[in-house]
């Protein structure tokens, strides 16, 4: 281990792979390092003996803590369980037993050991690379525990004494300090000594990191339209280069510096070129090797600015001094910063310098990435290889390594089915095709295959940081033989449609899949790299029956798509009452159908999944939202119901508005929620104003809610509407003049009401078809 390597890794907040990797290698403790096999602070002594060891090593400058690793043998064992602590409950534990505000992050990695990935929790106590200011120690400012012997007293003093936490008199300080000074010092003498400049160029203003090829296959396209962003607009700093792992972003990202440091000479282009890459992990014939990054954190990249410009006596500065410095130097300087490898990055705040860049900056940010993130300015995509670009890759690249591959149509036909495209995967399948002797076949098998490294390289980053609903969505889409349409696969998966278009979009702007449009139709389908898929179906595999279940899924859809597209006709009458038009809500609503009719028959569990299908449909169907709110109804879900009423009510039109709010008072009603009911029934009438049930139900309620002169204007209009019906009137009459005489005998209307009731009799006795109604009047009450 190297003090002085591990005090700087920790001043610049490096928390990166790389620097896990660096810190288990170690394979020792000492200042800046503490390893731990577990952390439980689920009581008093653990949280305070875990402050003294943080509080330590802030006092010396800071440094790391690493759990999963074995005591005394520094074996890397893993985390046995997630680990559930975040920075803020690190920092909240510290303030409560310290009484002290410290910098202190966690961030989890997994990362293989021997073949298997184990995750480490790896806690950063960022401290200060200024010597003056371990003179000036972070002291205990309240007591935690006092009486205990471990307890914590205000005025204590923490120091790590080479592996080891230990309370300090004030007076040993200077000494200790002094001794660590000169360990640190000895060891960047030994660090310089061993470890050589990243940089191929290192001149003037100029850091290019070494290209990782050879010979550049143009792509005259791509590298104009990469050129026209960077030379564009002015207003416009920030160029996202994003695409699929191993697509040539990090080649591209080469040749522009390479491409403008041989113009340099050129006064309208860059004054100065700083290249860093957050790369950690490189692919070879062999396998993944680890790599050290050059850009790991916000510190390290303000670091570097201030290098490159000669500023390097300002680096010990405070955060937000060095920040201004660099900002004012890239507004001064046309410069073009180019980060590589943003996804491997886990500092949000790199993002946040070079996006809060004033508009009157001269440089460009040239970011490469896996992920295209919305708040980047100037997007491009980098995609695979066509067929004519992979048989000049092929033929390069086989004269490059000297081998003897036939360039013929077939092989650059196979080998473009089996990597995708992907010029590092290509680059990989060549590697392995000497070391195969020649045999094609075999090396184009084991792309595909559980323990592929080049699988593993190209898709594990992405994978790694998509949430559990994305992951299963990617693996699901390996069933499909053809691009499927969002609602087969929201079939397969069983999941609403919303759900399936959330992982969607998670998964398009990973690079993983890609969204197309049928020109003619208009149908959108998603799309998978084959290589793509054979990662996704190596995941699926991993899931329990998830597969079975989805591939089930999916093959009973066909099946009803097949039986319903010959049950449209008896139907017509209804696709027509609701202006139905397109056909995945006519299939829709031939499901809900069904469905009704199991729920007839007390067959939920079939009704419900029914339900779902039609929902996987066509989810804007107003009508089949409102039936199964009225099935959820039935089953006294109201929550659910109410649920999607609501959605049903985003869809309500001429056709639909009066069906989806009357359906949604009778649900409101059931809960008595009168206002409700009130509300949605004089919406349905906006859409129906002849509808006599609804308009007496709202004077039924208008009156319980004691609003007696709106519900008698009701009863009134509705009685005349009656008495001057052709043919006679309805029932509806009985009905209005119940209600109208209770309503009055409520607002204490007595004679009005008695009144009404003799009326109420005589206009009954005149229709045979009522008179027998007239006892229900009399005893209205």
């Amino acid at each position: 281990m190297n003090l002085h390597k591990l005090k700087k890794m920790a001043v610049d907040g490096d928390m990166s792979t790389a620097a896990l990797r660096y810190l288990l290698e170690c394979r020792g403790e000492c200042e800046h390092l503490d390893y731990k096999a577990e952390l439980h602070l689920d009581n008093d002594h653990n949280k305070a003996n875990f402050a003294k060891d943080i509080v330590a090593i802030k006092n010396v400058g800071g440094g790391y803590l690493v759990i999963g690793v074995k005591d005394k043998t520094w074996e890397p064992i893993g985390l046995n369980n997630t680990f559930e602590e975040d920075s803020k409950l690190l920092r909240d534990i510290i303030r409560k037993t310290t009484g002290l505000e410290l910098a202190v992050y966690v961030v989890t990695h997994k990362i293989p050991i021997k073949d298997t990935f184990k995750e480490f929790a790896m806690i950063l106590v960022q401290g200060s690379a200024k010597h003056r200011k371990l003179r000036i120690p972070s002291a205990c400012k309240n007591n935690f525990k006092p009486q205990e012997i471990w307890g914590i007293r205000d005025g204590d003093i923490y120091f790590r004494k080479g592996d080891t936490t230990a309370r300090i008199h004030a007076d040993e300080l200077e000494e200790l300090i002094l001794d660590l000074i000169e360990q640190e010092n000895k060891a960047e003498i030994e660090e310089q000594q061993i470890e050589p400049s990243p940089f191929m160029v290192e001149e003037g203003l100029y850091r290019i990191l070494p290209s990782e090829y050879e010979n550049f296959i143009e792509r005259k396209e791509l590298q104009q339209e990469l050129q026209k962003a960077i030379e564009g607009d002015d207003r416009i700093w920030i160029i996202n280069v994003y695409g699929p792992g191993g697509v040539g972003k990090s080649a591209l990202a080469s040749w522009i510096a390479n491409h403008y440091y041989e113009n340099r000479h050129d006064k309208k282009l860059f004054q100065a070129i700083l290249h860093l890459s957050a790369k950690d992990t490189k692919l070879s014939e062999k396998g993944i090797k680890q790599l050290r990054p050059t850009l790991y954190s916000l510190e390290n990249l303000l670091d570097n600015i201030l290098h490159l410009f000669d500023c390097s006596d300002l680096i010990n500065e405070k955060l937000e001094d060095r920040k201004d410095l660099a900002q004012t130097l890239l507004t001064d300087y046309k410069t073009l910063l180019i980060l590589d490898n943003m996804e491997t990055i886990s500092d949000g705040r790199i993002m946040h310098f070079v996006g809060s860049l004033p508009t009157s900056n001269k440089s460009k940010v040239l970011l490469t990435s896996r992920v295209r993130t919305r708040d980047w300015e100037k997007p491009l995509q980098v995609k695979e290889l066509s067929l004519p670009e992979i048989k000049e890759f092929l033929r390069v690249k086989s004269q490059e390594k000297r081998i003897n591959i036939p360039n013929t149509d077939n092989i650059t036909k196979l080998v473009f089915e089996a990597s995708g495209g992907l010029p590092l995967a290509i680059e990989w399948i060549l590697g392995q095709y000497t070391l195969k002797k020649g045999d094609l076949s075999n090396v184009l098998s084991q792309v595909p295959s559980q323990d592929s490294p080049l699988l593993e390289f190209s898709f594990n980053t992405s994978w790694k940081v998509l949430s559990e609903q994305a992951q299963k969505a990617l693996a699901v889409l390996s069933i499909f033989d053809e691009a499927p349409t969002m609602r087969l696969w929201s079939t397969a998966l069983d999941w609403s449609t919303e759900t399936v278009e959330h992982a969607a979009a998670k998964l398009i702007e990973a690079t993983l899949i890609s969204q197309r449009a049928d020109e003619k139709t208009g149908q959108t389908t998603y799309h998978a790299l084959p290589i793509t898929k054979a990662f996704a179906r190596n995941k699926l595999r991993t899931m329990g029956d998830t597969e079975l279940t989805a591939t089930t899924a999916y093959k009973r859809h066909i099946q009803q798509m097949e039986l319903i597209a010959a049950e449209m006709q008896p139907y017509s009458h209804l696709f027509e009452s609701f202006e139905v038009k397109r056909d995945t809500e006519k299939q829709a609503i031939i499901l809900t159908r069904k469905a009704e009719s199991q729920a007839s028959d007390f067959n939920y569990d079939e009704a419900e999944q029914l339900f779902k299908d039609a929902l996987n449909h066509d989810p804007r169907s107003a009508y089949v939202l409102v039936k199964y709110g009225v099935f959820k109804n039935s089953l006294g879900q109201i929550a659910e119901a109410i649920e999607l009423l609501k959605k049903a009510s985003q869809y309500a039109n001429k056709s639909t508005g009066f069906f989806i709010y009357y359906q949604f008072s009778q649900i409101y009603d059931k809960i008595k929620d009168r206002h409700q009911v009130e509300r949605c029934l004089e919406k349905a009438i906006e859409y129906k104003e002849d509808h006599l049930v609804a308009r007496h139900q709202l004077g039924v309620v208008k009156s319980r809610l004691g609003k007696y002169e709106e519900a008698i204007r009701i009863f009134d209009d509705l009685i005349s509407e009656e008495l001057a019906r052709d043919g006679g009137p309805s029932n509806t009459l009985t009905y209005t003049y119940k209600t109208k005489i209770i309503s009055l005998k409520k607002f204490k209307r007595l004679d009005e009401a008695e009144s009404v009731r003799a009326e109420a009799i005589r206009e009954l006795s005149k229709w045979p078809h009522l008179s027998y109604k007239i006892p229900e009047i009399e005893n209205a009450n």
